[in-house]
């Protein structure tokens, strides 16, 4: 894995997304906040056979973060 993709409200705090990306020593991307809902509406309806095919990836939107140098022993730590 090469990047984190994070949706719903929690995209629109920075602070928390930093942090994601410090815990994993990942780049955060922060999709929108309303995928959340949208991918759970999307799953049941493709689990019904209302839709199908395969899933497009929407656009990234929330403010996202790279991990920070000084956090990079984390990962290491609570392994």
């Amino acid at each position: 894995m090469d990047v984190v993709y994070v949706v719903g409200g929690g995209t629109r705090n920075a602070l928390l997304c930093q942090l994601t990306a410090d815990a994993c020593g990942l780049p955060v991307v922060a999709g929108a906040t309303e995928a959340a809902a949208l991918g759970n509406a999307l799953l049941q309806a493709r689990t019904h056979g209302l839709v199908g095919g395969r899933p497009r990836r929407g656009s990234p939107g929330g403010s996202g973060g790279l991990p920070s140098p000084v956090s990079a022993d984390y990962p290491a730590l609570v392994r």
